[in-house]
């Protein structure tokens, strides 16, 4: 008998769960085993997409290069689905039958896209689930911040049991020191409510069954406030309603890949990883003590990556206990336009205040229900409502679950029903709408000139006035070659313009003169990249005009030079112009990120086991060739005569539709009983290529080779290999240089 598998609801909407909890490009992938882990799924969603016509589960196996094999497109009736960026969909969305919300600012797009994934499910701790309700997790700008932490390895090893299952590895709460029942069906949460609009989105979880008895209330509250609500970087905002079952102490736990910088007296914290960071404020409780530490009671099965571990807790017991958390994450380069938060009193429960020069944004936090909220001029009559002055002005405004938001007695926001809606509007004349009402409610939007409307459907409901058009031109000029108008495009949802030119006709890499101007009245943030290759990441300052130069952009395989400005703030892309040129001779690898050996974050270069569980730890020195930095290798465990070394972090280069010629260089420093060499490959590890390990080299010694990257071919993996007998052996690696050579002649 069949079964009409493909009209079965999960199987239509597990699309939709791949993309918003583990987008294509997530370095991690919580929650439960494996969540240590890069995405993957790509064959899977390439499958997906055929199967239901899915343009954006397409888009998601592109990015990850997953193609059908003639087997699986003969199954799934492959046709020709194209594929779509997720820039026009809600870039939050809850999934109350497993019990997870996700939230982004940018979807689309790693280089800007900061996100947050919040679990509470019916499902308990069973199987490979962990004690993990009212949990969460942050990433931002391609880089892992607040993470799940522990490692699954091997299932039922006793770092799983003892420290991976448990609730003192994610980022929740602890009573009196202890978490959730492992193993236990019944240690279930409830996501009770979850809303989304364009400027803010927010997520309530129920965990208090998952404790056993020892808690009567845990709810928490998730606000998720993005850019073009703050006029400035993202923010979130946690909120814990706690009551135990008899006096207790509470803990409130985050995780990190890096040491976090605690001050305490502060009650703040700074995470970091890479060239990202993330301010995390505690407001409340009043009283806190902080404890960090990276032990695990148990070590992993196989050698793994340190993780961080703080305890930020409660000393004296009472009958409950509330929470205010405030998370920023930033770019290093962004610290300066970070809001400071502060507690306020309000009625029906407090409200955060956030400042800067010329901004303030007022949240005024959930209550109870629906209900009477108010602070100073601020009165709203809902779950919960943000109001974000610029200047003195309203420029955003959020109303979540209620009927009215009003400032110096002015409505702002109405709804004839209780609804959530967001209005933003700018400088420039743009203004963004977005509403979930039960349809046919009225609705009114008044932070410039009064809108109103009625809902025609349940669901989100996007309104957008886009004001004036600044950059009416913009054309890529290539070496040779006629110029290249670029396709502008505009996402209401992120407030992104997305400028895409198709590349010259070089097939390999080009050096760029970017010429950008912002014409708007706040920071500009900018991104380039040729196809899914991030190349820059800059901000223009208002009234700015930059040239940037790009020494090598990677533009192989017919790809396109994308130019994305962030316009969330009040900065207009007005101005875009490109020259581009065929270059050989730049080295590709990026070495640059060497030069700062006392920042951690430059490091780009990861240890690795490479056979017989040999290990190694990396650093950054001054010790190079002339002084410069170069890497150090340390030997932790020679394994059965095993290889140890390093891995760069590195987006990698295009396969051409020629062949290319290129040359692979390191240099090495190693005591007598060591080898050292560089490794390159293709993503599926098809192809490889070798430099020549040398040992016993006191002094600096090149080893290097030419090789032949052929047409077709992807080179993703670049790595240090080391060899040692005898722990604590140091093995220095300098100056590492890809380099691509210029085509030899033509054979006579």
């Amino acid at each position: 008998m069949g079964m009409p598998v493909l009209s079965r609801s999960h199987l239509r909407n597990m699309p939709w769960f791949k993309l918003y909890a583990n987008p294509p490009y997530a370095r991690r992938s919580p929650f439960g085993d494996g969540q240590e882990g890069a995405a993957g799924g790509g064959q899977t969603m390439a499958m997906l997409a055929a199967l239901f016509d899915n343009p954006y589960a397409q888009w998601y196996a592109d990015w990850q290069g997953a193609r059908l094999g003639p087997e699986e497109a003969l199954l799934c009736n492959a046709g020709s689905t194209a594929a779509r960026e997720p820039d026009d969909l809600p870039q939050g969305r809850a999934f109350f039958d497993v019990g997870l919300a996700a939230m982004h600012t940018a979807l689309p797009d790693p280089d800007q896209n900061a996100f947050l994934l919040f679990r509470s499910s019916p499902f308990g701790s069973i199987s490979h689930a962990y004690a993990d309700q009212n949990a969460f997790a942050l990433e931002a700008y391609g880089e892992p911040l607040v993470i799940a932490s522990g490692y699954y390895q091997l299932y039922g090893h006793p770092h799983h049991t003892q420290w991976t299952w448990q609730t003192k590895a994610s980022n929740a709460v602890l009573v009196d020191g202890e978490g959730q029942s492992t193993r236990d069906w019944n240690a279930r949460g409830r996501l009770l409510a979850f809303d989304t609009t364009a400027a803010a989105d927010y997520a309530l979880g129920d965990a208090h069954e998952a404790y056993a008895g020892r808690l009567e209330r845990f709810l928490r509250h998730v606000l998720f406030l993005r850019p073009l609500h703050t006029g400035g970087l993202p923010v979130v905002v946690i909120r814990d309603d706690l009551a135990a079952a008899r006096q207790a102490t509470f803990q409130f736990l985050l995780h990190a890949l890096e040491p976090m910088a605690v001050d305490s007296d502060a009650r703040r914290l700074t995470i970091r990883s890479g060239a990202v960071r993330c301010r995390v404020d505690f407001l409340e409780p009043a009283a806190l003590t902080f404890d960090q530490h990276d032990q695990f009671p148990e070590a992993p099965f196989r050698p793994a990556p340190n993780q961080w571990h703080l305890t930020a807790g409660t000393t004296t017991p009472a009958p409950a206990a509330a929470s205010l958390i405030v998370l920023q994450p930033y770019r290093d380069r962004d610290e300066g336009r970070l809001l400071t938060p502060r507690l306020d009193a309000g009625t029906a429960g407090p409200a955060l205040v956030l400042t800067a020069p010329g901004r303030t944004v007022t949240v005024l936090l959930p209550g109870p229900g629906e209900g009477s909220l108010r602070l100073g001029d601020l009165e709203a009559h809902g779950r919960w409502a943000s109001l974000t002055l610029c200047d003195g002005q309203p420029r955003s405004a959020v109303l979540v679950g209620g009927r009215r938001l009003t400032w110096r007695g002015q409505d702002l926001l109405t709804s004839a029903r209780a609804a959530s809606l967001s209005c933003t509007r700018w400088p420039d004349g743009r203004q963004l709408i977005e509403a979930t009402a039960t349809p046919g409610t009225d609705l009114t939007a008044a932070l410039g000139t009064p809108e109103a409307w009625q809902q025609h459907a349940a669901g989100p409901e996007l309104r957008w006035q886009p004001g004036p058009e600044p950059l009416r031109e913009a054309a890529l000029a290539p070496d040779g070659q006629a110029p290249r108008p670029f396709t502008i495009e505009r996402q209401p949802r992120l407030q992104q313009v997305t400028a895409r030119a198709d590349a010259p006709a070089f097939d390999g890499h080009a050096a760029l003169d970017l010429t950008l101007a912002n014409h708007g009245q706040g920071p500009l943030p900018i991104s380039v990249r040729g196809g899914r290759t991030p190349t820059l990441t800059h901000t223009l300052a208002s009234g700015a005009e930059e040239t940037l130069h790009l020494p090598a952009v990677d533009l192989a395989g017919g790809t396109e030079l994308v130019v994305v400005a962030d316009e969330s703030g009040a900065g207009r892309l007005g101005r875009l112009r490109a020259t581009a040129r065929p270059v050989t001779g730049v080295n590709l690898l990026p070495t640059a990120l060497l030069e700062n050996p006392a920042n951690p974050a430059t490091l780009a270069w990861q240890p690795t086991a490479i056979s017989g569980n040999a290990r190694g730890e990396v650093a950054v020195v001054p010790d190079g060739r002339d002084g410069r930095p170069c890497l150090k290798v340390t030997c932790v465990d020679p394994g059965a005569n095993g290889t140890f070394g390093a891995i760069l972090r590195w987006p990698g280069l295009r396969p051409a539709r020629r062949d290319r010629h290129f040359r692979l260089s390191c240099w090495v420093r190693t005591p007598p009983d060591a080898v050292a060499g560089i490794q390159v490959t293709s993503r599926d590890w098809s192809w490889w290529k070798n430099t020549e390990r040398l040992g016993d080299r006191p002094a600096w010694t090149e080893t290097a080779l030419e090789f032949t990257l052929p047409a077709g071919t992807d080179l993703t993996h670049v790595r240090l290999h080391m060899t040692s007998q005898r722990p604590g052996t140091e093995l220095f690696a300098a100056d590492m240089s890809l380099i691509e050579l210029p085509a030899p002649p033509p054979a006579e």
